[in-house]
């Protein structure tokens, strides 16, 4: 037991100095990569700076005269190493997952340099992508900037599939072997596809065509109008994607990404009619007491089922496969009848009449020309003057 104040502080700052772990947090264990960096020759390479990093955190060491450093990580974690180094260079860094203690083996390629110039009609081609590639994949890469240069130091030396592209433009493939210093100049070709569009109606078994469909072609600016095939053919630029818009009245409108490369394309865009509902009464007078038959159909004038129909708000009954339901009319007056389904809504109104076919009664409040005030005619002021004659006799009594 601690029998003093002077020890108990005394034990709560020690505690407070050791922190979380001293009470019963435990920081998650480091494991070692034994990291070993060779050339393209299979010798070690010493004095690589290597650099391991994670979510939250990294590390560095530099190699040793073997070619290996150790980096400590957090178990489990996924890292990245990347090289330097004067003379060698790794155009991709290695990735490690879910590390646990092993050995890595980096292999780095002597460093060179490439610059390739890319011109189209006589002029530089800025923003042209410039994509080496190593078994398929992009290794490095680059963009020309506004005098059509691209720049690629450091870069592994080697020989590269190297493909140039732009919008527009068609594209180029070359093979490139690259030095410590290798230039290279690269024209590009304008060029366009044929495109034919095709808007069809797919909510029928057998697509319908869409006439009069406008598309919206996006950056161009370009309007075009379906024909009665529901088709329209244009031309668009090479190698890059389009936004589309595709809209009628009467119906969804549908957006689409289309990407257009060195080949003539047909491309289908489906859509469908503006959910809407109709709703129709058999009789415009109804007896109360008695129903009318209600029908209600989609936007494809198609009989809707399951549709609940409301009057004042409450529930009556739903149609049927026919889209029909007969609704009961409990009063007289105006009724509305409304039928609401998925966000859509639409009414209709009908007459209620008593049996004997009168009118419901309205009580309203008049006044006539001459009246004593408001809702009193000429017999209303008789009678109110005989009655103040009255009240004047009886005073007279008392």
């Amino acid at each position: 037991m601690i029998r003093s104040v002077p020890a108990l502080v005394g034990l709560l700052l020690i505690v407070a100095a050791l922190g979380p772990t001293a009470v019963g947090q435990v920081a998650a264990d480091d494991v070692t990569l034994t990291v070993t960096v060779s050339n393209q020759f299979g010798s070690t390479v010493d004095g690589a700076s290597l650099t391991a990093t994670w979510d939250g955190g990294s590390t560095a060491e530099t190699t040793a005269a073997n070619g290996q450093a150790l980096l400590d990580v957090p178990e489990g974690a996924d890292v990245t190493i990347t090289v330097e180094h004067e003379q060698y260079v790794r155009n991709q860094p290695v990735t490690v997952d879910n590390a646990q203690s092993r050995h890595v083996d980096v292999r780095v390629g002597e460093r060179g340099a490439a610059t390739v110039s890319v011109t189209g009609d006589g002029g530089p081609v800025g923003g042209a992508s410039v994509r080496f590639l190593e078994g398929g994949q992009t290794a490095v890469s680059a963009t020309t900037d506004a005098d059509g240069v691209a720049t690629l130091d450091p870069i592994e030396q080697g020989t590269y599939d190297v493909v140039v592209s732009k919008g527009g433009f068609y594209r180029e493939r070359l093979t490139l072997g690259v030095g410590a210093g290798t230039e290279r100049a690269v024209s590009l070709q304008r060029g366009t596809v044929q495109v034919t569009f095709n808007v069809t109606d797919d909510h029928f078994e057998e697509p319908r065509a869409i006439r009069n469909a406008t598309i919206d072609v996006q950056p161009l600016g370009t309007s075009l109008v379906t024909l009665s095939d529901g088709q329209v053919t244009t031309t668009l630029p090479v190698n890059r994607d389009y936004d589309l818009t595709v809209s009628k009245d009467g119906y969804r409108t549908a957006e689409r990404t289309l990407p257009v490369t060195q080949g003539d394309i047909e491309y289908d865009v489906a859509v469908r009619r503006t959910p809407s509902l109709e709703v129709a009464a058999a009789n415009e007078r109804v007896v109360v007491g008695e129903t009318t038959r209600v029908t209600v159909t989609n936007e494809y004038d198609e009989p809707a089922e399951g549709v609940p129909l409301l009057v004042e708000d409450a529930e009556i009954v739903r149609t049927d496969a026919d889209g029909e339901a007969d609704v009961p009319i409990e009063s007289a007056g105006t009724v509305t009848i409304r039928a609401v389904y998925q966000g859509i809504e639409s009414s209709t109104t009908v007459e209620g009449v008593q049996a004997d076919g009168t009118e419901p009664a309205t009580a309203t409040a008049t006044s006539t020309d001459g009246g004593i005030g408001p809702g009193f005619g000429v017999a209303g002021a008789v009678t109110a003057l005989a009655v103040l004659a009255m009240l004047v006799r009886l005073g007279r009594r008392d």
